[in-house]
């Protein structure tokens, strides 16, 4: 006899082949192997008594075959497929993907999924809901990642996009009448990958009109229950209504606003057991009564099991409790007499030495109190994460020594009201929660506190709900709550309005923090380049905020893009993005400035290191070469600039009246450079012009509370000991006409400089169109310089030609050619790399200086430049990354 187990979708039978009936078919069957696909004919019967096998659903019969054909063979398995509980590589169960599937727990999630879906559609079917098929390829629209995007063929240089959810489209059916709708919508949001976020998802997308908050959450729960009913008999969830706690419950109780329900291990609040009536501490613990007297809070947390845990286990827990906002973690054994021990109990009053004895358990009980120090928040909201992670360390070291901790058989899920739209951030501004269009009136009234709705089963959201704006609402909510100023409002779909309730549930993956991004406006597309294979600027329509390019974020270090994809038909539409580095590329024709930004760089540092000799070699007054070299380099940048707009749309206004104002601080940066040239030189006033990367630091510090780096802080006593000699104040024979006024004038250039960087770059940040804003800065700087130069004289309107060749070439050089190549060579190079290429320029000017107009600094100014190039240098190389990359590490 030859015995086979026949595995199908169904389970396994047992086919039994004996030599003397069926010879054929037992020849074969002694060539069959594992996953041989076969066929058998024969008669079911009775296996004999005694030889059942109960754990089969057909363990009671048996195939005895007569036929038996060999369909396919196999190769031996790469890893055992008849053993659900074999741990299997992930990367080996993706490659042989269709054998993984074979295994009973990939089968039934296939089969659960099946029942879930059927599941679902016939609930809502039974509540009067119309299933409505969405399309998958629309427009761009801002959502919560970037867009997947399909170029189009018929219409070159446009793109569809692939719904990151049918928001809109469901709208416009509630708009059409369809009341009830829903639909099992396939997702798809381009972000990296986390615990819950992958690149393709499946969501229930439902929305409902003409009803009430309580009317959704009822169905909502009344369908949950139903479907979990078909789906998993066994399991089922608990009968309706769901437990419903406010989100400053579930954080006050669970230490997080997406509670685990599975384990117990709530976070009490012990201001009652450590205070008097009237609410004077009266624990004896120092740390606590002080704490409490602040407004601080004291909680505490019971992990059975732990009693007994080590010294360093606890030091493990308290430094956990540390890095998620608490000030300490204190620990207290209570024993099954109701004695307590532990470190703090002689600091105790005698009210608190015991514990209420309880009945003997086979574990002992550990009573952790954790203590939150500093006033309480004043909204009332403690921060959950702290006592959200406090809750899941113990969890973790019990969950396999401790009995009762473990999910119970019938589940649980629980309707909380989402969370504050606007929490607090650093500095005491608001940050975005979300939810936000829920109830206007209350958004406007109570800001931090809307109505919106979410459902959770063990700690991931899985579903939630809000209600939409209506068309007739008279109580708008403030701008700067609703929209950032700047930015473009939304159009097409959007433009009409309904009062629907939505609601999606989704099956996250993991728990994992939301990770935001801007989506994808419409594209601009332009040749040889494919839009994933070389990346997206975030919004190529260049309108409002969202106009930013895709800069590789981080330490500086370039992130390198997939090649091109090539077509039948020739190449592909190339989007404004540099393929090697994702840094976003201005315009066609400087795209070979892209490709060798080192050079690039170098070349546009000596443009700038020339400006000082050519000035020199003009013979004109600082007002005088102020003006022209604007007026001589505003006709390249405008013609860039006119470019850029055709290609990119109009700047913001924001945008164009700060590049006005930080042509004011140019003008001044300017003035004072050139008359810091005729003071002390060309190569000295250069080197004190490089200041300005100390002072932007130390201006955002004091200005925006942006605190420097502290190798800012390190290199500016270097700094400022530099300067001091560079002004001759130290030592004698110092070069120049009046070296401590020039020294003076080379630190106001640094200041006005770096107010000029600042302001520009608030006004706009967009890398693929540097000339725009630059052309608006420079033809203000020749305003003010014509207004200054008038007004206070030494403005020479008609300076001899010679003087205007070299005032041109400063313009052309400098001015223009000088600062395109270096905005667009820098951001595609290392930080080091740019800091060692812009410490170089000074030093350049000062040696071609001496080489061509004679300039000798003493030997006390040469040191003191040694000291401002390297305390520069501190301030602004990365050395810790240089060695980190240099050792092979990701920097």
């Amino acid at each position: 006899l030859i015995f086979l187990d026949l595995r199908d979708r169904h389970g396994l039978t047992q086919v039994v082949i004996d030599g003397a009936d069926a010879p054929e078919a037992h020849a074969i069957a002694s060539k069959v192997r594992p996953e041989f696909v076969v066929t058998a004919v024969g008669k079911i019967a009775k296996r004999l008594e005694g030889t059942e096998n109960k754990r089969l659903a057909t363990g009671a019969i048996e195939l005895q075959a007569t036929e038996l054909t060999i369909l396919n063979e196999s190769k031996t398995p790469p890893f055992y497929i008849n053993e659900p509980e074999a741990v299997i590589d992930e990367a080996l169960r993706l490659k042989y993907r269709y054998l993984d599937l074979r295994r009973e727990p990939m089968a039934e999630r296939l089969l659960l999924r099946s029942k879930l879906v059927h599941a679902i559609r016939e609930a809502h079917q039974k509540a009067g809901f119309v299933e409505v098929e969405t399309p998958d390829l629309i427009k761009a629209t801002p959502e919560g990642a970037r867009d997947f995007l399909v170029p189009s063929r018929l219409q070159p240089g446009n793109v569809y996009a692939l719904p990151q959810s049918p928001q809109q489209l469901k709208q416009l059916l509630m708009v059409a009448g369809v009341d009830r709708y829903f639909q099992i919508a396939r997702c798809f949001r381009d972000e990296d990958l986390r615990g819950d976020r992958q690149p393709e998802f499946t969501q229930l997308d439902l929305e409902m009109s003409f009803v009430d908050e309580e009317a959704v959450m009822e169905f909502v729960e009344s369908m949950i229950v139903e479907v979990s009913r078909a789906s998993v008999p066994d399991r089922p969830l608990q009968s309706v209504p769901f437990p419903r706690l406010t989100h400053a419950e579930a954080v006050d109780r669970y230490g997080s606003d997406k509670p685990d329900l599975r384990f117990g291990m709530e976070l009490a609040n012990l201001a009652s057991a450590l205070t008097d009536a009237q609410s004077h501490p009266i624990s004896g613990f120092r740390v606590f009564d002080e704490t409490l007297a602040a407004g601080g809070i004291v909680k505490s947390l019971v992990a059975p099991g732990l009693g007994g845990a080590s010294r360093r286990e606890t030091d493990e827990l308290t430094e956990a409790a540390r890095n998620y906002g608490a000030a300490g973690l204190a620990h207290l054994a209570v024993e099954s007499t109701g004695a307590v021990k532990g470190p703090i109990v002689k600091f105790l009053g005698d009210r608190h030495r015991r514990c209420k004895p309880r009945r003997p358990r086979a574990h002992r009980r550990g009573h952790r109190e954790g203590r939150q120090r500093g006033p309480r928040q004043a909204s009332g909201r403690p921060r959950p994460a702290t006592g959200a992670r406090r809750r899941e360390r113990p969890v973790l070291r019990l969950d396999h020594a401790l009995p009762d901790v473990r999910v119970g058989r019938r589940e649980r899920a629980l309707a909380r009201h989402a969370q504050p739209v606007l929490g607090r951030a650093a500095r005491g501004r608001g940050a975005a929660g979300h939810r936000v269009w829920r109830s206007i009136p209350a958004l406007a009234a109570r800001p931090g506190r809307p109505r919106a709705g979410d459902a959770v089963r063990h700690r991931p959201q899985r579903l939630g709900a809000r209600r939409r704006l209506r068309s007739h609402l008279a109580a708008r909510p403030p701008r700067a709550l609703v929209r950032p100023p700047g930015s473009h409002r939304r159009g097409d779909a959007r433009e009409v309005r309904g009062d629907p309730r939505r609601l999606r549930l989704r099956r996250p993956t993991a728990w994992r923090d939301r990770d935001r991004h801007r989506s994808l406006g419409r594209t601009v597309l332009e040749a040889d380049q494919h839009p994933r294979g070389d990346g997206l600027p975030e919004d190529a329509v260049g309108r409002g905020p969202h106009a930013r390019g895709a800069v590789a974020a981080g330490t500086g270090a370039t992130r390198r893009a997939r090649p091109a994809v090539r077509g039948r038909q020739g190449s592909r539409p190339r989007l404004g993005v540099d393929r090697l580095t994702d840094a976003p590329i201005v315009l066609g024709f400087l795209e070979p400035i892209a490709r060798r930004p080192r050079l690039a760089a170098l070349a546009g540092a000596g443009f700038i290191a020339f400006s000082g000799i050519f000035y020199r070699f003009a013979h004109v007054t600082p007002e005088t070469a102020t003006v022209f070299r604007c007026l001589y380099g505003l006709p390249i940048l405008a013609l860039v600039g006119w470019l850029e707009h055709r290609r990119y749309g109009p700047l913001p206004s924001r945008a164009v009246w700060l590049a006005i104002v930080a042509g004011m601080f140019f003008a001044g940066d300017l003035l004072a450079w050139h008359h810091a040239v005729d003071q002390v030189g060309a190569g000295l006033a250069t080197v004190l012009g490089n200041l300005q990367v100390i002072v932007v630091a130390l201006v955002a510090w004091l200005a925006f509370g942006e605190r420097p780096p502290r190798s800012v802080l390190l290199g500016l006593p270097i700094v400022l000991a530099g300067v001091l000699l560079i002004s001759g104040l130290v030592g004698t024979g110092a070069y120049g006409a009046n070296p401590p006024l020039g020294a003076a004038l080379g630190i106001f250039t640094a200041f006005a400089y770096a107010g000029y960087l600042l302001v520009i770059r608030r006004g706009s940040n967009d890398l693929r169109r540097p000339a725009g804003p630059v052309a608006i800065s420079t033809a203000s700087t020749a305003a003010v310089a014509i207004v200054v130069g008038v007004v206070f004289g030494g403005l020479d309107p008609v300076p001899s030609w010679p003087s205007h060749g070299w005032l041109a070439l400063v313009g052309i050089t400098s001015q223009s050619i000088g600062y395109l190549v270096i905005s667009i060579s820098l951001p595609r190079l290392p930080a080091a790399l740019v800091s060692i290429i812009l410490l170089a320029q000074p030093v350049a000017t000062v040696l071609i200086a001496r080489v061509l107009l004679d300039e000798e600094p003493s030997v006390a100014q040469l040191l003191g430049v040694a000291l401002v190039v390297g305390g520069i240098a501190i301030a602004t190389i990365p050395v810790g990354r240089l060695r980190d990359r240099a050792a092979g590490r990701t920097s």
